[in-house]
Order: structure tokens, then sequence, then C-alpha cells
């Protein structure tokens, strides 16, 4: 089986080595140079819906780290998070389902 290899990314020292207006751009080029099949990133940084679909239009996957609250996680799940990392799986993983069959039903009415 194929291991996919994802980038650690850190938003805050990235933010810091390339000035806003370039911040994407420097970050596109970062991804292709480096060929991971996606990144890992803190939860708690600026994502946004922007900066998924540029990972989504390199089809690459989206993880976060450091969710640990359900409100951080109900976040990730509306930009379209592939995984998490947290240190309560079974708390997140309940959540989760109770999130995820929330939407659904609101989808079904």
């Amino acid at each position: 089986p194929e291991v996919k290899a994802y980038w650690l990314f850190s938003w805050f020292s990235f933010k810091v080595t390339c000035n806003a207006a370039n911040i994407l751009g420097k970050f596109n080029q970062t991804i292709k140079a480096i060929k991971c099949d996606g990144i890992n990133v803190n939860a708690a940084c600026g994502i946004n819906k922007n900066f998924v679909n540029e990972l989504r239009k390199q089809q690459l996957d989206f993880s976060a780290y450091n969710v640990d609250e359900p409100d951080v996680l109900q976040k990730m799940l509306s930009l379209g998070v592939d995984a998490v990392t947290t240190n309560y799986p079974n708390k997140m993983r309940e959540q989760m389902n109770t999130l995820l069959q929330s939407s659904s039903h609101a989808h079904q009415k």
C-alpha cells in the first residue's frame, strides 16, 4: 500500500518568511517543490475556504492537528478536512458523528 507524505505546515513561521501579498503564491511554489501528498496544519491558524480550495485544485489532502474542541472540529469539518489529530480521539469522534448526523438530517429536509 502507498503511504502518503504530508507537509507539517507552520502557518505562523511561513507568514514571517514572506509578505502577506505573496503568501499564497509562495505556498503554492513550496508545495510543488516538496512534492507532498497533502498538508497537516494547526487548526488554530487562519485556515479558510480559499486556502482549502487551493489545496483541492492541486489534489492535496488536508489534515489538521490540535483539534481538541467541538467548535474547532466543526470549523474543520465545514472546510472539508480529510483527517484530524486530537488529544481526545473518543470525544472528537463522538462529536464528529453527532455533527455529521445533524448535517445529514439538515440536508434531507
